[in-house]
């Protein structure tokens, strides 16, 4: 096995997993921008829709209504959470306390999930029936990793046109801005940040469906992913759209390079320590942070 391969696979690898941390990201950033909450509960949703779609599909329906569902399923649940424990703390309650709100939130979905889907992992087969795709003598790309690439692009497309070519995306653009001006002309806060939330969960839970497949999901997840999406949206800057997207490759990258070539025991840290370090030497992130609102653009 040469050097060139054990880095090519890596960085396939990489580029799989650090698609996911960049939806996280993307998550955190549609929400902060409409809430300025970091809100640490959106990890829950990348799990539940990946759980979800498992449960469905072992008790026998086909796996795109398995997906469907759990979308559907995770979009209403995460709008009943915000409705039922954040829409009374946006408007009254300190910015630390609706912080601690979605930790409560977190703890509280991971405990129920563990409740309601046991302690075990959940599997999806891959989405398409096809042999892996050697690249090289060594490396190869996953059946499922394309899907999970192209599932970070078309959320890329999407959340760039919503926030610069819709009327709703102007909207949760001003909330963010201009809360007072935004509200005397004619557009409802709350009913903007219930969409932003309820979007993320959206989100959450098709990337969590993706990922299924390629790496097995548990109710446990949540912390971790909802961390690296916390980091990769700090660092790429919160604000950076692009930044994040960025940020959340290069972290997977980083992990999957510190696991081959130093110990997979260690890659975490070591990935979160360079990332700890980029944001020491760039505190406004990897793309800076010129501009006060959010900017979509890519």
């Amino acid at each position: 096995m040469g050097l060139e391969d054990r880095i090519l696979q890596a960085i396939v690898a990489g580029l799989s997993s650090g698609s996911i941390y960049a939806v996280i990201g993307l998550m955190i950033y549609i929400v902060y921008n409409v809430t300025t909450v970091f809100d640490l509960s959106l990890g829950c949703y990348v799990m539940l829709g990946g759980m979800i779609a498992a449960v469905l599909y072992a008790s026998g329906l086909a796996l795109p209504l398995s997906i469907t569902l759990a979308v559907v399923i995770t979009v209403i649940m995460g709008a009943g959470v915000w409705l039922i424990f954040m829409r009374r703390s946006m408007e009254t309650a300190p910015h630390l306390t609706q912080v601690l709100i979605t930790v409560g939130i977190m703890v509280m979905i991971t405990s129920a999930a563990q409740m309601v889907f046991g302690t075990g992992t959940k599997m999806l087969p891959h989405f398409a029936d096809i042999a892996p795709i050697r690249i090289s003598s060594y490396a190869v790309i996953t059946p499922q990793a394309p899907w999970i690439w192209g599932s970070l692009v078309l959320m890329i497309v999407a959340i760039s046109w919503l926030y610069n070519r819709s009327m709703l995306g102007k909207g949760l653009r001003a909330v963010r801005d201009q809360m007072l001006a935004a509200r005397l002309m004619g557009i409802k806060p709350l009913n903007t940040m219930l969409f932003s939330y309820a979007l993320a969960a959206a989100l959450g839970a098709i990337i969590g469906s993706m990922m299924v497949p390629m790496t097995a999901v548990s109710f446990g997840i949540s912390f971790k992913i909802v961390v690296y999406g916390l980091i990769a949206g700090i660092v790429g800057g919160i604000t950076k759209m692009r930044g994040i997207i960025v940020a959340g490759l290069a972290l997977g990258v980083l992990e999957q390079l510190a696991a081959g070539f130093i110990s997979s025991n260690y890659a975490e840290a070591i990935a979160m320590s360079v990332f700890l370090v980029a944001l020491l030497l760039r505190p406004t992130g990897l793309l800076g942070a010129k501009e006060v609102r959010a900017e979509a653009k890519i």
